[in-house]
């Protein structure tokens, strides 16, 4: 199977940045990755992760990781607000999350899980992240935006779930 540009852009670009303890959520075929000291992470037993769990809610203990990979998982999820924030919650202070989110593209259909709901454009991305410094934020083919996104020091409270006026309608249309 021929790799897509939006992936080869992903190995060549994101997976460099990778760094210490690795969380990779998602882990689908197409989402191996051969990552030193790193466990994955699926809703679906099926794909055989290390872990199985909702990451919305993973119960797995905070500030654990340096670095969360997570490439085109967050339009699938019920509440992306919610993955957003257990991400952050899972990485030590000063860790990093590699996102791949989907902007642009039309829907994969339904799964099990419910399948595709969500796309961020540039300005959503930010209201997703707020409570990330986002240190490199890349479109790439009016698809998927990589963001590599910085958890500031601070208490591990779950955020960002809409809070602060941010609406948390999935963007429709092209």
């Amino acid at each position: 199977m021929p790799i897509s540009p939006t992936r080869m852009m992903f190995e060549e670009e994101v997976l460099p940045r990778v760094r210490g303890r690795t969380l990779v959520v998602g882990v689908r075929d197409y989402c191996r990755y051969d990552i030193p000291d790193s466990v994955s992470l699926d809703i679906d037993a099926d794909a055989f992760p290390d872990i199985v769990a909702d990451i919305c809610d993973t119960k797995l203990q905070p500030d654990q990781f340096d670095t969360v990979v997570c490439f085109g998982v967050i339009r699938y999820c019920r509440d992306p607000f919610a993955a957003v924030a257990e991400i952050r919650r899972l990485l030590k202070p000063g860790g990093k999350a590699l996102f791949g989110l989907e902007f642009n593209g039309p829907p994969d259909g339904v799964d099990k899980y419910g399948g595709d709901k969500w796309r961020f454009t540039p300005e959503g991305v930010k209201a997703l992240l707020k409570d990330f410094d986002i240190a490199w934020m890349m479109p790439f083919e009016s698809k998927t935006i990589f963001v590599e996104a910085v958890k500031r020091s601070g208490g591990n409270k779950r955020a960002g779930r809409g809070a602060g006026g941010v609406s948390r309608q999935p963007r429709l249309g092209p």
